[in-house]
């Protein structure tokens, strides 16, 4: 009878720390894919960076593949940029932004293909272009801003 509540234990630990893996790799994006890694994430309208810097987390499954980074709203792509993989697979490559994005959220995605077929996707990343704060005596309603944070001082 001991054993039994030991083995029950047992298995109740081992699914607890199968499902913490799994909920804890959905929670970060990991869901199964390959990854690369995009930066910045996100960037004030405005005040947008020339590039996004992108590099292979998972390598290309060959040497020389060509690896594609594209960032994309919804089925249209905005820009793009390519290159070879190197020895082990491994790439990265940056991508000219435009400088008149709009506020909203942006994927950028990752391919690797060998002769103009990928062989390979790796799991999307997001780009957030977040709007600029509301110029005074506006409102967001009336402007794509948002408001400043206001700061109360607590005299104790």
């Amino acid at each position: 009878m001991r054993s039994t509540k030991r083995t029950r234990a047992l298995i109740i630990v081992a699914v607890a720390t199968v499902a913490g893996v799994v909920a804890g790799t959905q929670a970060f994006g990991v869901v199964g894919g390959h990854r690369f890694a995009s930066g910045p994430g996100q960037a004030r309208y405005g005040h947008l960076p020339n590039t996004l810097s992108n590099h292979s987390i998972s390598n290309c499954p060959a040497a020389g593949q060509t690896a594609q980074v594209q960032l994309t709203q919804g089925t249209t792509v905005l820009a793009s940029a390519s290159v070879l993989s190197d020895a082990k697979g491994k790439w990265a490559v940056a991508l000219s932004i435009p400088s008149n994005l709009k506020p909203g959220k942006y994927a950028v995605t990752a391919t690797c293909s060998g002769g103009g077929t990928a062989t390979l996707s790796y799991n999307p990343q997001n780009f957030k272009v977040i709007p600029p704060f509301c110029p005074a005596g506006s409102t967001p309603t009336t402007v794509q801003c948002r408001q400043r944070p206001t700061t109360t001082t607590t005299v104790p």
